[in-house]
């Protein structure tokens, strides 16, 4: 009864969540749980654009917020120290970032994945995080794409219930 009352919005909520936490419980249990916590990262930027989709439309647009957060971690660890470079990846990922709001309202949370792996980064604890950029930012991409994986299955499985629910919209 209660899967029958939610609307598209709230089936994705839920999806989102159970999704972000099963990428942190399976990367935890397999690598760690530093990994884990990175993993979360790549996650939670991989589910801003996850949005109730039919099925082939859920990796061409989770996978673009996958290869940014996991691009943008590498800058931010490559950048660590240098206060020019942190400035001018600042200034690169906010212009990139702000230019695919081009593509209209529906590339908003695309756009924004990319911000939020920078705040994800930076706020990231190097003393006992990852050992190195590169591995944090393989972290932060497992984590998406192990996400991605979630978010299409997710999507198989709701299909028919979304379907009807945009009919009966």
């Amino acid at each position: 009864r209660l899967f029958k009352r939610l609307d598209a919005a709230h089936l994705n909520g839920l999806s989102v969540a159970l999704g972000v936490a099963a990428t942190h419980a399976v990367v935890a249990a397999l690598f760690g749980d530093t990994a884990g916590l990175a993993a979360v990262g790549g996650a939670v930027c991989a589910s801003m654009p996850d949005v109730p989709n039919p099925p082939q439309r859920v990796l061409p647009r989770v996978l673009p917020a996958v290869a940014a957060a996991a691009l943008v971690t590498l800058g931010v660890g490559l950048a660590d120290g240098s206060l020019v470079a942190t400035v001018a990846l600042i200034a690169v990922v906010a212009f990139l970032s702000l230019m695919t709001l081009a593509w209209g309202p529906r590339a908003g949370p695309l756009s924004f994945s990319p911000v939020l792996a920078m705040v994800f980064a930076m706020a990231w604890d190097r003393t006992a995080g990852a050992a190195s950029p590169v591995e944090h930012a393989a972290w932060v991409g497992l984590g998406g794409c192990v996400y991605a994986g979630w978010a299409r299955g997710s999507a198989v499985l709701l299909r028919y219930r979304l379907r009807a629910l945009a009919l009966a919209g």
